[in-house]
């Protein structure tokens, strides 16, 4: 009986490309959602440069604290300017909110603002009430570019999953396939992603990581100052679906003849969920005690109870792991973009095909990322308060072995990743079928060709393969099997300089099952090549061919 594998075909992939769409609409929502936030508050800072410069006078300026807030310390600082013949009073600093639970912000707008100065401040022209004494800050909106990720996964998912390109046929008039012709926009698509990827991390890096580690190497210097507790508190920050817990302990210190306050417990804040670790603290600090505080002589602002190293600042250096990668991404494709160009392949039949690979290098760099990324990412909130209650001397056990599997799968995922990265420097394997379609029964002829440092492969396999995907479910359990129906060798080479080319003749057997796509069952069938390299990952790439009835 003939199977009808068009309809249900199509069905299913009808079924599948709108799940998949679902998917990636979220990626493509939250992104402009994001976009849309930060373009706002860009706009609303870029304004405030085209107000008008006035003279103005501070006629007050102190910090206040709301120790029920969980950003408890605020700037008021009341000022005075003419506009047009007429007086205002105003007590807006900047667009920003100045409100926050690190009191080093606070402490450098008192300092710059002190009471009866005269200063500048910035009126909005057309409504001369409104006046900031700082313009809105226009770095932010480089963050615009995290968003825009999630924008292009989900864009590009998207139409990716809908947009049909069927192989076009080399035709007898079209110039055979070269290095140049075949890969010429995955250099530029490289050095593209390379480029973001190290600027990216180059910016987070500048702004989570930098000030702890330049603290950090220069911490041995600072001078220890007296300083009294005035206050000493743990901070409650609530959210959506967890709450979290910081300490908060307020001090005063003198350098020459200023008086200096502070909250500053280490070099990096944040908060976890943890308490009991905090309370310790706390309670080395109460309210109203005399203490040592540790002061940076070149800005008397910072100052830290505690200057020693640990484990937890090592998130200060995630943010190079970017750069890694886009420095090797770069390298990558500087190297394949001037590379010399390889024979190309030989003219054959109208209706041959240059084959793509089922998933590059860089779709599989990037998506190890973002899966390492997000995994770790979550994890690494709870391994910091695991790593606080050891350094505090007051373990969770609980949490610590609950934690465990966690860890050791994101290490495995920190493996996959970089084993993704080193298979960047691998040769590039490319095939070609003439003709692109073989029929059960048919005969073709198979050519390749391997980019790059060929030498470095000891054996380089390739393999005619068909399998079965099979999914079925159980209970509320999806399952797929996967089962290998054939499997021939096509090629099997020692010598590297035989692998630079070649051909050979493959042949479908007519008592086999052609290319075929349901709802629960698939049958593929690929071309897997595969090069052995010593003491380095595999090179491993199938390409699908398309079999018919």
């Amino acid at each position: 009986m003939a199977i009808d594998a068009s309809n249900s075909s199509q069905n299913a992939s009808g079924c599948s490309r709108v799940g998949i769409s679902i998917f990636f609409s979220f990626f493509l929502i939250m992104g402009l959602v994001f976009c849309v936030v930060i373009g706002i508050a860009f706009w609303e800072n870029l304004e405030t440069w085209f107000w008008q410069k006035t003279p103005c006078t501070i006629l007050e300026s102190r910090h206040s604290v709301d120790a029920s807030s969980d950003e408890p310390y605020s700037a008021q600082i009341v000022y005075q300017y003419t506009f047009d013949d007429l007086t205002h009073t105003s007590d807006t600093i900047t667009p920003e909110a100045t409100s926050t639970d690190n009191y080093r912000r606070i402490q450098r707008l008192l300092l710059a603002f002190p009471s009866g100065s005269e200063r500048f401040c910035y009126v909005n022209g057309e409504k001369p009430g409104v006046a900031y004494l700082k313009r809105g800050q226009l770095w932010m909106g480089l963050f615009i570019f995290l968003p825009l990720i999630f924008v292009a996964v989900g864009a590009g998912g998207i139409i990716g999953t809908w947009r049909r390109t069927p192989p076009k046929a080399l035709t007898a008039a079209t110039k055979p396939v070269t290095a140049s012709a075949s890969n010429g926009c995955g250099p530029r698509v490289g050095l593209f992603a390379g480029l973001f990827l190290t600027l990216i991390g180059v910016i987070l890096f500048y702004f989570l990581g930098m000030g702890v580690v330049v603290n950090l190497s220069t911490a041995s210097g600072w001078h220890e100052v007296p300083c009294r507790v005035l206050h000493s508190q743990l901070l409650t920050h609530r959210g959506d679906d967890s709450t979290t817990y910081s300490v908060d302990i307020f001090y005063r210190y003198q350098v020459g003849d200023i008086t200096y306050h502070s909250n500053s417990y280490g070099f990096m804040g944040g908060s976890s969920s943890g308490t009991k670790g905090k309370r310790k603290i706390l309670a080395a600090y109460p309210s109203g005690s005399e203490a040592l505080c540790y002061v940076n002589p070149a800005d008397p602002v910072e100052a830290v109870l505690d200057r020693g190293f640990h484990p937890l600042y090592l998130l200060s250096f995630l943010p190079l792991l970017l750069v890694l990668v886009g420095v090797l991404v770069l390298g990558k494709s500087f190297r394949t973009a001037t590379a010399p160009t390889p024979p190309a392949f030989q003219r054959g039949d109208v209706q041959a095909m240059v084959l793509k690979p089922k998933q590059g290098p860089l779709p599989r760099v990037a998506g190890t990322f973002f899966i390492m990324a997000f995994w770790n990412g979550i994890v690494s909130v709870f391994l910091w308060q695991v790593i606080d209650g050891f350094r505090r001397g007051d373990p969770e056990w609980f949490l610590t072995i609950f934690l465990i599997p966690f860890v050791l799968i994101g290490i495995f995922l920190v493996g996959l990743f970089l084993r993704a990265v080193l298979c960047l420097f691998n040769p590039v394997p490319q095939v070609r079928l003439d003709p692109g379609k073989v029929s059960l029964g048919g005969t073709a002829l198979l050519q390749w060709r391997v980019r790059g440092r060929v030498s470095r492969i000891a054996r380089l396999t390739i393999t005619l393969e068909g399998h079965e995907e099979a999914v079925y479910t159980v209970g509320t359990n999806t399952h797929t099997d996967t089962d290998v129906f054939y499997s021939q060798m096509l090629a099997e080479i020692a010598d590297w300089r035989e692998m630079l080319q070649g051909k050979c003749p493959l042949t479908i057997p007519h008592d086999t099952m052609h290319s075929f796509a349901a709802k629960h069952n698939k049958i593929i069938w690929s071309i897997k090549v595969k090069g052995d390299i010593p003491r380095w990952p595999d090179v491993d790439e199938a390409f699908e061919i398309e079999v018919t009835p």
